[in-house]
């Protein structure tokens, strides 16, 4: 798909923060006038929902309290090379389609899929249908993405950016036939960003930077346990990937 298309999706926008206006300025004078040089009156701040972050840049802790149920962890620290041979991914990764290579620290898709128009992938077990899936965009491009519940090639679920756009989709493939369930903009689209995904039964949110910015809901089938790293033809050569981590969230 060259944009995003897709059904009218569901944002979570930052909390609303109240305006210094009105009576309140009223109210703090007449409180302090009236304690004199006795004291100072501070009225307590309006509270308001806060969302989890995940840490961001080179050298940020992971902590459980950020990535709560990790299971999978690969900073691609390893020797360089290519996907399946010396060097590379490691043994726990399966090139599903394209070519991928591990250099300096980062992975890179070099090739893309056979099959014209398609993703190319690269897979680790879970071992579960329900998680959660993060990346680093060391360099976001156009069709950088992340797959999750990976089963084969004709049934898995991703999101893919589109930095011309400023957006995000999220989409499953089953039985080879590609649905689009949501798709935002603007969101950050930026190099650096954090990328995750939790997937729970139906429910699918999407994270940038900490932050719930996408909801979709994916009525299955939810069988696939495998997630990993996705790239459309545009993201060849220009995007990149570092620090992917991936989890279940504790009941």
């Amino acid at each position: 798909m060259n944009g995003p298309v897709g059904k009218v999706a569901s944002s979570v926008g930052p909390p609303h923060r109240p305006r210094w206006g009105g009576w309140l300025p009223v109210a703090l004078f007449s409180a302090v006038t009236a304690i004199g040089l006795a004291g100072f009156v501070l009225l307590p701040a309006a509270s308001s929902p806060t969302v989890p972050t995940v840490p961001t840049g080179p050298g940020a802790t992971v902590t459980v309290a950020d990535e709560a149920g990790l299971l999978v962890t690969d900073t691609f620290d390893g020797d360089d090379g290519t996907a399946g041979q010396r060097g590379g991914l490691g043994p726990d990764w399966t090139t599903v389609s394209g070519q991928w290579i591990l250099a300096d620290g980062v992975v890179a898709l070099v090739a893309g899929a056979e099959q014209r128009g398609a993703p190319a992938m690269v897979v680790t077990q879970l071992e579960s249908a329900d998680g959660w899936v993060a990346a680093d965009a060391a360099a976001m491009a156009a069709g950088w993405g992340l797959v999750y519940r990976f089963e084969d090639q004709a049934n898995y679920s991703y999101v893919v950016a589109y930095p011309p756009y400023a957006s995000y989709r999220l989409a499953r493939v089953t039985g080879g036939v590609e649905e689009s369930l949501a798709v935002e903009a603007p969101l950050r689209t930026r190099d650096g960003v954090v990328v995750r995904v939790d997937f729970i039964g139906p429910d699918v949110t999407l994270f940038v930077d900490g932050s719930a910015v996408l909801t979709a809901i994916d009525d299955g089938p939810h069988v696939g346990t495998a997630v990993g790293l996705l790239g459309q033809p545009s993201s060849v050569g220009v995007a990149r990937w570092d620090r992917l981590r991936a989890g279940v969230v504790p009941s």
